[in-house]
């Protein structure tokens, strides 16, 4: 399997740890591969491509391969393109997709750069027939606690997705004045609480420097809270360090961003007439962005037409047996030919070439 841009020195998902123990709920559990990262609404993503043959695929976020292993055993697909910035995710997700061989193309890069990486296999604009992308943090990166993005578990506090690259959240914490701690905990997670939260991240960065997320959970809330869980009697359902964890995420990862950007120029990969692209999102800032730039291109000669009339949302089996889709919403659209004008919404998908 060909793997571009990815640092060699990163080790392999090596035979022994195919199978690693986790904890649940304080159960040691043994965890295969598949279980890493279970990609959500996946019925739903394989309704939206099945019984059409792809000669290229793009997965701009393909994680550990959830939702790539299952494509690819369920679609016909000549070529299968996948990134991630996460190089511990693409170890992972070639290991899984391994047995497909040079069908697969796994790249270290952000998705804002898919025309450029998709120019290193000879594919432009107008060749792609389905791009997926699965916006946000995956379970298995919240899930190891050092790479700093959960308050459940104690780790530096980095959150970054390529942790080569740029700030890290213990940088943003430890540097910032109130007032922009202020605008990043308000703009990207929605906190009422934002001014007094930045508030007592300063006070307790003048006795300490925060590099730990049991620190900023303590510098947030106090220590009774340090160690991710919610004291006895609390009264609400999310921690109360949930929006400015979310924001610090965001803002790190320029995710909003990366994703504003990268829309208009996935539309135009798509194959005219037939190409097809979902995005799976998990908060109201990314769904709103998405159903923005699906707007507007729906208005253009040559542009998209919905698949979807109203996000796609898990049913009840799933949120129960994967709580961390439950704010999952797929939209879908497919490209009209160059001088087709739009002629309104769809909500079925067009199964056949």
């Amino acid at each position: 399997m060909a793997v571009l841009g990815w640092v060699q020195s990163v080790p392999s998902f090596q035979a022994g740890a195919k199978k690693r123990s986790c904890s649940r709920h304080g159960a040691r559990l043994r965890c295969s591969i598949e279980s890493l990262h279970v990609p959500v609404l996946i019925d739903e993503v394989l309704e939206l491509y099945q019984g059409r043959r792809f000669e290229v695929f793009v997965d701009g976020t393909i994680g550990a391969g959830g939702h790539a292993s299952k494509l690819l055993s369920s679609c016909d697909i000549d070529l299968y393109i996948g990134l991630d910035q996460d190089e511990t995710a693409l170890a992972i997700a070639s290991e899984r997709l391994s047995k497909y061989g040079d069908k697969v193309k796994l790249v270290q890069s952000n998705f804002r750069d898919l025309e450029r990486v998709l120019s290193q296999f000879t594919v432009a604009q107008g060749e792609v027939d389905g791009i997926l992308l699965d916006i946000g943090v995956s379970s298995m990166q919240i899930d190891t606690a050092e790479r700093g993005f959960s308050f459940i578990s104690n780790g530096p506090l980095d959150m970054r997705m390529n942790r080569k690259n740029g700030l890290s959240a213990g940088d943003v914490v430890n540097s910032f004045a109130v007032e922009e701690l202020t605008r990043i905990f308000q703009e990207y997670g929605e906190d009422p609480q934002s001014r007094r939260m930045a508030r007592s991240v300063a006070a307790f960065r003048e006795t300490k420097q925060i590099l730990t997320t049991f620190e900023l959970t303590e510098a947030l809330l106090g220590a009774k809270w340090a160690n991710g869980n919610r004291p006895r009697g609390y009264p609400f359902k999310n921690h109360p360090a949930t929006r400015v964890f979310q924001a610090l995420r965001i803002f790190v990862n320029r995710e909003l961003e990366v994703l504003e950007d990268s829309l208009p120029s996935a539309i135009k990969l798509l194959r005219p007439g037939f190409g097809r692209l979902g995005v799976i999102t998990f908060h109201s800032l990314e769904d709103r962005i998405v159903k923005i730039a699906f707007r507007e291109s729906a208005k253009a000669i040559g542009g998209v037409t919905h698949l979807t009339r109203k996000p796609i949302v898990p049913t009840k089996e799933e949120c129960v047996s994967n709580p961390r889709s439950r704010s999952a919403k797929l939209r879908a659209v497919e490209r009209l030919l160059e001088d087709e004008e739009p002629t309104g919404r769809r909500n079925k998908y067009k199964k056949d070439r």
